[in-house]
């Protein structure tokens, strides 16, 4: 199930990007195949969690 997630006009969105780049980066580093991870094993890149989730899965 894929969420979406509201986007304002005339907004920067670089910083949201950046922040998801670097939980995908991470995921692929750290993660072991018995694991899951969950947002709050990310909430260190100060993403949204419902953005973090979503990229995890």
């Amino acid at each position: 199930m894929i969420l979406t997630y509201k986007i304002k006009h005339h907004r920067d969105y670089s910083d949201e990007i950046k922040r998801a780049e670097n939980v995908a980066q991470y995921v692929l580093e750290h993660h072991p195949y018995s694991a899951k991870f969950s947002s709050k094993d990310v909430k260190q890149f100060g993403l949204k969690s419902v953005m973090s989730n979503q990229i995890i899965r």
